[in-house]
């Protein structure tokens, strides 16, 4: 609870607090008090509210709805912030306080996702109406995200729904939608969603010299499986493809695709306090540009409580274990580029050059990372 003098704060604040209520206390009548004396007079107002951890911001998902040139995307509303400022204009990649993209780590619902929106400037790959909230972690931020040089982006998912909800889109581009309904006798709920690039397929065959394609998809369940306790599995993943075509010169600009599958148990403690056990299982993928294949396959478990203490006072801890298992094939079944074709091909010795200095720098490996 935060009390200001006067209401000329309310515009400031808005913007840090998402929904809020506001209430006036001892507020001049109109009727009693003539305009000079409410100037000089101020208002107290208490402002009510889910404040945002210390060093960060956390936009509602009215609030984003409502931001102008954001599209209604989650990830988008950040690019309106201080401090951050994006790579190019209209490209949703950000510097957030001097650090580059490749630093910055991005969340939903603290699952870290490798790739944003679709051919890197498209659509998000996470649907609006699947986020609740957005936090930006512009200082420290919270232990359990970790690994991270630069800043976080972590969007919090929509919570279950006790009653249907459906919502579609169509767009020159793509189609897709999401509904979620309940199960019987309260057990919990079922959500399906997804898009698909249709008009990227028209596009494609409209214009020969591109080649686009993409697709997203959403699945969660959501069941209480005690007074106290809900198991949840949430499973996202996208796909895109992106290439120029010239006569039978191929430009292959990106082609990946992840896919993420988590299970997680959540209980209510006794004293207020909550437990979470969840493992998360990851796919990540990509083809072309030096490689003939690149996968992260990742495991990573998760256990976290948090129990207040009294007097604001609120205790967090927990473990957290991370296995990655990278393996690179370099080389391999090269599609033509425009600059080997134009150069006539770099020559086997080169290629060969290449391909050695390529493993040397993105060998296959297993990654272990265990913070507490």
């Amino acid at each position: 609870m935060v009390k200001l003098p006067g209401a000329a704060a309310l515009g400031a604040l808005a913007a840090l607090f998402g929904a809020l209520e506001v209430r006036a206390q001892d507020a001049p009548s109109p009727a009693s008090t003539s305009a000079e004396q409410a100037e000089a007079q101020p208002i107290e107002v208490t402002i009510e509210g889910d404040k945002a951890p210390p060093g960060a911001v956390s936009l509602g998902r009215k609030q984003i709805q409502e931001m102008p040139g954001v599209l209604a995307d989650p990830y988008r509303a950040i690019e309106v912030e201080p401090g951050v400022t994006p790579l190019t204009s209209g490209v949703p990649f950000y510097f957030v306080r001097g650090a580059p993209p490749g630093n910055v780590g991005y969340f939903f619902d603290g699952i870290q996702v490798p790739m944003l929106f679709h051919v890197g400037a498209g659509p998000g790959v996470i649907p609006s109406a699947l986020v609740q909230r957005v936090e930006l972690h512009l200082g420290p931020y919270p232990a359990s995200f970790g690994r991270m040089a630069g800043a976080i982006v972590d969007a919090e998912s929509a919570p279950a729904r006790s009653d249907w909800r459906g919502e579609g889109v169509m767009r020159v581009v793509d189609v897709g939608g999401l509904v979620e309904g309940p199960l019987p006798d309260g057990a919990g709920s079922l959500l399906a969603g997804g898009h698909y690039a249709i008009g990227a397929e028209i596009l494609s065959a409209l214009v020969p010299a591109v080649d686009l394609s993409y697709w997203d998809y959403q699945a969660r369940g959501s069941f209480k499986v005690s007074e106290r306790g809900r198991l949840g599995v949430l499973a996202f993943g996208a796909y895109d493809y992106l290439a120029t075509v010239e006569g039978d010169v191929r430009d292959v600009l990106l082609d990946s695709d992840f896919h993420r599958v988590d299970l997680r148990y959540d209980h209510e403690l006794d004293d207020g306090g909550s437990l979470r056990v969840s493992t998360t299982l990851g796919l990540d993928r990509s083809r072309g540009l030096g490689v003939q294949d690149a996968r992260d396959t990742r495991l990573h478990s998760r256990v976290t409580f948090k129990r207040p203490l009294g007097g604001g006072v609120l205790l967090r801890g927990g473990l957290d274990v991370a296995l990655d298992v990278f393996d690179v094939v370099p080389g391999g079944a090269q599609e033509c580029t425009t600059f080997l074709c134009d150069s006539g091909g770099l020559g086997s010795s080169t290629e060969s050059e290449l391909a050695e200095a390529f493993e040397v720098l993105f060998p296959s490996r297993l990654d272990l990372a265990v913070d507490g």
